[in-house]
């Protein structure tokens, strides 16, 4: 069998981890306000969901907000 050398320093999967927070806090912020834009849109009962529409806007660009201040 052939002997790999072993790398110097210790591997660690910290930028994984830290794509991976990213994603869930995209994730987390856009799902909050588009539920949030659906339950007023359902106490409002308009025929247009604007604030479905309007929620979605806030929670992408609230999401890339988030992203860049952590970079």
């Amino acid at each position: 069998m052939a002997q790999y050398p072993k790398p110097k320093g210790k591997l660690t999967n910290s930028g994984f981890a830290a794509y991976m927070n990213m994603g869930f806090t995209m994730l987390i912020t856009i799902l909050v306000c588009v539920l949030g834009g659906i339950y007023a849109d359902k106490a409002i009962a308009w025929k247009f969901p604007l604030f479905t529409v309007i929620g979605s806007l806030i929670g992408v660009f609230g999401a890339i907000y988030a992203v860049i201040r952590k970079l």
